[in-house]
């Protein structure tokens, strides 16, 4: 079975490294001024919706970067066919 990237870190090393370091609320305050100084930096291109996907797309990697460390949801699987079944 092939893991994905998330998994594959969680298997790894530096996951409990990660886990302390997210953890810390200089992380999570240094998150935020990057943020921040993204948006009130002069923008690239002046279509603003490039603009806009631009920062939502900050906003989507500093999520998926402060919840590496959160386990994977369970795998949910069907109902089995011979529930499906009349009575």
């Amino acid at each position: 079975m092939e893991l994905n990237p998330k998994a594959s870190f969680l298997k790894g090393d530096h996951a409990k490294a990660f886990a302390d370091i997210s953890a810390n609320p200089v992380f999570h305050h240094a998150l935020e001024v990057a943020l921040s100084e993204m948006q009130l930096s002069p923008p690239k291109n002046a279509d603003a919706a490039a603009n806009w996907h631009r920062l939502e797309g900050a906003k989507e990697f500093a999520r998926l970067l402060l919840n590496l460390t959160e386990p994977p949801p369970p795998v949910r699987r069907g109902v089995p066919r011979e529930n499906l079944q009349p009575t």
